[in-house]
C-alpha cells in the first residue's frame, strides 16, 4: 500500500490541475496566433504550378478562412465538405492549405470527395507556412483573417474540427472579422 501512495499523490495533484483549468488547452494555444500577420506567400497548387496564397481576386469586404489541412487527418476529412459549402455560400474566402507531400493524392482526394472546385493551395511539408510564423502543432486549424495593407491579421485561430458552415460558426467568423 505505501509503494502505491506516491503515484496515488502524483494522479491526485495532476487531477486538481485539470479540475482547475477553465479554459480548453486548444483555444489558449490558438491564441498565440491572434495579431500576427500573414504575407501573401507564395505556395502552389495542386499541380505544382506557383500561385499567391490568396488570389488577386479576393474580396477583402469578406472574411478570409484559411485552413491548414492533409489528406491522412481525419477531422480534417471530416470538416472539408462544410468548408467547401462556407465557400461556395460567399459568405467567406476559403483557402484549404494541404500539407501533403504528393499531389496525386490531394488531386485524387478533391475528385473523390466532389470538392474540386475549393480553392486548394499545396504547401509540401508546411514549409511555406512555417517559413511564415504559422507553424502548428497539430491539424486541422483554420486561421480567420482580414487583410489590412499588403499582409493579413489573424483575428482568430481554431483548431480541431468544426462544422464551418453552421449558423453559430458562421456567426463567430463574421463577429472576430469584425473586430
Amino acid at each position: 500500500m505505501l509503494k502505491m501512495l506516491p503515484a496515488v499523490l502524483v494522479l491526485g495533484l495532476l487531477s486538481a490541475c485539470w479540475a482547475e483549468e477553465e479554459a480548453d488547452p486548444r483555444a489558449e494555444y490558438a491564441a498565440q496566433y491572434k495579431g500576427r500577420v500573414l504575407d501573401n506567400i507564395m505556395l502552389a497548387d495542386v499541380n505544382g504550378n506557383p500561385q499567391k496564397l490568396v488570389p488577386d481576386d479576393y474580396d477583402p469586404s469578406k472574411p478570409l478562412v484559411v485552413n491548414l489541412w492533409a489528406t491522412w487527418c481525419t477531422p480534417c476529412v471530416k470538416e472539408m465538405p462544410s468548408l467547401y459549402r462556407l465557400q461556395q455560400s460567399g459568405n467567406a474566402y476559403v483557402i484549404a492549405v494541404t500539407s501533403d507531400r504528393k499531389d496525386e493524392r490531394v488531386r485524387d482526394f478533391l475528385a473523390e470527395h466532389n470538392l474540386k472546385n475549393l480553392n486548394v493551395r499545396w504547401d509540401k511539408s508546411s514549409k511555406g507556412m512555417r517559413e511564415a510564423g504559422m507553424a502548428v502543432p497539430a491539424l486541422p486549424v483554420t486561421f480567420i483573417l482580414r487583410q489590412e495593407g499588403e499582409g493579413f491579421v489573424v483575428k482568430s485561430a481554431e483548431m480541431g474540427e468544426r462544422e464551418w458552415d453552421h449558423p453559430k460558426m458562421l456567426k463567430k467568423i463574421m463577429r472576430v472579422f469584425g473586430e
